[in-house]
């Protein structure tokens, strides 16, 4: 009873809003801090795709997260721009990726303005916050890259953080509101703002699944452009169901989102601090702040968040509590599946050595007890005392090598941009392609000097971004780290055929073309 594929009347068009639907983004977009906003029925890997494709251009610059979502480097393919892909800071010792330091940003800026090739510089994309809950300083980011090139588009890609305009601390570090800030600053210069932001709503907030919102804060704006973008993405029979949960989502952010958000804050700070300062669970667990220092003080503590949010260039969002579980002596995986089989506890992601608890607005105290409960269970059935060795996992490598051959024209030098789309259809060319298996044989050719290319992306899950890209040089670090991972669910590796890489007949043909070139 609840299909339909009428758009006329009150139901109105998705991709020709008028009435109902035209309405509720509007109200969205006041609610959200946005100049326009548009409703997505099939998640933020399309609101990216829509982003990219509506924001680039062929032979553009894009710079990128390392641990940006997989649908960032697909929508580069469509696009047919060049991404040159930032190191994320890591944390070897809990087996996890962290943010982009904005030193590495500015340096990158400054590598391109020195070769000549700022002005090719389209748009940066940025996760905000991370998987983890690492936020930028967003607005010292946007200030120290458009002083270095003032045309610069910024994309937050805040799937995990659709909550933030709705609490004056994390307001503070929100895109929304720091772009409204920087426009006012800016006002007669030249010097335009220019961000867009994809949120997934259905994973924070109250939507159905799917649910996501894209929000728009550009200077320049065009409006066709962004719009054909959006049509070209967006299906054509899009769920109503969905278009609706965006619109109560809203209208319940509007109604009582500081308190849903500031509580969701409090029992995540009463998760640390319990579990930092119970004796029988700090044995076994500690919780990760990535040396970012969340304040664990008495409730309420927001002036002392933001005195200190003010002093850091990253900030742990106090809703996401990421455990360190290696004093178990269990990995994350074998944590996780307890958790649900026996406590019937839902854990969204783990690595090696942790598992990450994120406090959604539909969390209560109950619910948090509940978790505490089972932690000091599980202290009280391992023994004693705690084990102070356990496997080291392998470093995630994020460092790309860009092969030569698949390297822009009028950058052949520059190792880490990519001609990305030549690289992924000549990736789906099997006459070009061969496979190898991840095995001590091709760990040791690697370390011998011999050179392998990526033919594919590969991605793990956890932690869900590409650790390689169509044209990427295998490291034998890279192939190290996914020969000794425990993840069982490898996009772009079948155990069966291996890795996908280019035929080195083929790879010394592009090479004669440069050479004769």
């Amino acid at each position: 009873m609840a299909e339909t594929s009428s758009t006329q009347g009150g139901l109105d068009s998705l991709l020709d809003p008028k009435g109902a639907i035209k309405q509720a983004q509007d109200k969205a977009a006041i609610s959200f801090g946005s100049d326009h906003t548009f409703f997505v029925t099939n998640g933020t890997s399309t609101a990216n795709k829509i982003v990219m494709q509506a924001t680039l251009n062929p032979g553009d610059i894009v710079l990128v997260a390392s641990d940006c979502h997989k649908s960032i480097p697909y929508s580069i393919v469509l696009a047919g721009a060049f991404p040159i892909f930032f190191e994320n800071t890591t944390f070897p010792e809990h087996d996890l990726v962290g943010p982009v330091e904005l030193d590495h940003m500015i340096a990158t800026l400054m590598d391109l303005k020195k070769s000549g090739d700022l002005h090719r510089v389209k748009l940066i994309v940025l996760t905000h916050c991370t998987f983890d809950g690492v936020l930028y300083d967003v607005k010292k980011v946007m200030t120290s890259l458009l002083a270095i090139k003032s045309d610069l588009i910024f994309h937050w890609d805040e799937a995990w953080f659709a909550t933030g305009y709705f609490d004056p601390t994390l307001r503070s570090r929100c895109a929304a509101a720091a772009a409204t800030e920087l426009r006012k600053q800016l006002i007669g210069t030249s010097t335009q703002v220019r961000v867009y932001i994809t949120q997934s709503t259905h994973k924070t907030l109250s939507s159905f699944r799917q649910g996501s919102m894209v929000h728009v804060i550009d200077d320049d704006y065009n409006p066709t452009r962004f719009v054909d973008a959006y049509r070209m993405h967006s299906t054509t029979s899009p769920n109503y169901q969905i278009i609706a949960s965006l619109d109560v989502c809203r209208r319940q952010m509007d109604l009582e989102g500081f308190r849903l958000v500031n509580q969701s804050i409090n029992l995540g700070l009463l998760l640390r601090h319990s579990i930092r300062h119970n004796p029988t669970l700090s044995q076994y667990f500690s919780v990760v702040d990535f040396g970012y220092d969340t304040p664990d003080l008495d409730i309420p503590i927001y002036p002392e968040i933001l005195n200190r949010w003010h002093e850091k260039p990253f900030t742990v969002l106090p809703s996401r509590v990421t455990l360190n579980i290696k004093k178990t002596g269990m990995d994350g995986s074998s944590f996780r599946q307890l958790l649900i089989s026996t406590y019937d506890i839902q854990v969204n992601k783990t690595s090696a050595h942790t598992v990450l608890f994120i406090i959604t607005i539909g969390a209560t105290e109950a619910s948090v007890n509940h978790l505490l409960s089972a932690l000091l269970d599980i202290a009280n059935r391992l023994s004693s005392p705690p084990r102070t060795s356990f496997h080291d996992s392998q470093k995630t490598p994020i460092t790309r090598h860009i092969h030569r051959a698949f390297r822009p024209s009028f950058a052949k030098e520059n190792n880490r941009l990519c001609d990305l789309r030549t690289a992924y259809y000549s990736g789906m060319d099997n006459a070009k392609v061969t496979h190898v298996t991840l095995s001590t044989e091709l760990i040791d050719a690697l370390h011998s000097g011999i050179t392998y290319v990526s033919a594919g992306f590969v991605t793990p899950y956890p932690p869900g971004f590409p650790v390689l890209i169509p044209g990427q040089i295998i490291t034998s670090e890279l192939a190290t780290y996914l020969a000794q991972s425990k993840i069982k669910e490898i996009h772009g590796y079948h155990s069966e055929t291996g890795l996908a890489v280019f035929r080195e007949s083929y790879i010394e043909s592009i090479q004669e073309t440069i050479n004769d070139d």
